[in-house]
């Protein structure tokens, strides 16, 4: 099998970016971006606020509101209590109107929550869980950089507006990072692109462009080549990626030029014969002896 038989697969899936589209979203806008790429902060005034207190600052800062602790007091279509916070969306729940439907407590193998448990509606799924479980839950300590996820369905909880605080200080200190060191800014991969062609173009021009290499190191080099400038054009490339192609780039030039070396090496041996006298052109027969 060819070495270069694997080039074209290998090199258009190395670390690419997650292509699904961001989740990440607040009240006033959703991120445009792709998963792995960084996300942009919301730079609008913050609205949350109740009764008690409101925040002033952007939506994307550590709000200055804490989640607010007392029973909301708003009713409920039917006319009950709500069960919910204040300041809060209110959870469609109601024990005697539609006590089949009423949330049970994962914790207590199914039990309904009690009269006096207060509920926290999941903006990012249905479902419906105490506040102290789910306080608990949101601000336990993950050997993993991740986002928690809701503990019926294992949703990501990243809308859910009680733990704005929590989801904006892990995006801002963990995973934005990350997603830079991998994506990389606008700047390098523009400029990483730029170096990448040249050297591709060199690549080209010394091995293809004047014979120099073989069939196979050819479709290599233009493998690659071709992959190098659709990206010029492409944004949801990551650093990381153009990285690894950089690195099939470099091996292939490595690769060409022991060839080349090799190939003169080997060309004033191809015309002595076995007496070591190049005049005479001809090879003696693999079987035949030396007196």
């Amino acid at each position: 099998m060819s070495p270069f038989a694997g080039v074209r697969s290998r090199a258009a899936k190395c670390a690419p970016p997650c292509p699904k589209p961001c989740e990440v979203k607040c009240q006033h806008s959703q991120c445009g971006r792709l998963c792995g790429a960084p996300c942009v902060p919301c730079k609008e005034p913050c609205v949350r606020r109740c009764r008690h207190s409101c925040c002033r600052r952007i939506c994307s800062a550590e709000c200055a509101r804490a989640p607010c602790e007392q029973p909301c007091r708003k009713l409920q279509p039917c006319g009950h209590p709500c069960r919910g916070l204040c300041g809060e969306p209110c959870p469609r729940a109601c024990r005697i109107c539609d006590p089949e439907h009423f949330p049970t407590n994962p914790f207590m193998l199914g039990d309904p929550y009690d009269d006096d448990d207060r509920l926290v509606q999941l903006q990012d799924c249905p479902h419906i869980v105490d506040v102290r479980n789910l306080d608990s839950h949101m601000k336990s300590e993950e050997e993993e950089v991740q986002i928690k996820k809701c503990l019926v369905c294992r949703t990501p909880i990243i809308n859910t507006y009680r733990y704005k605080n929590v989801v904006n200080k892990l995006l801002k200190n963990d995973i934005n990072p990350i997603k830079e060191k991998v994506y990389g800014t606008i700047k390098q991969r523009r400029k990483k692109k730029v170096e990448m062609l040249e050297t591709a173009k060199k690549l080209v021009a010394t091995y293809i462009t004047t014979g120099k290499s073989n069939n196979e190191f050819n479709n290599a080099c233009f493998i690659i080549f071709n992959i190098i400038k659709s990206y010029q054009k492409k944004d949801g490339v990551s650093l990381l990626q153009l990285e690894m192609h950089d690195v099939y780039l470099n091996t292939l030039d490595i690769i060409g030029n022991y060839y080349m070396k090799y190939k003169m090496a080997k060309g004033p041996f191809e015309a002595l014969d076995w007496t070591g006298d190049p005049a005479r052109g001809a090879r003696a027969p693999r079987h035949q002896k030396t007196v």
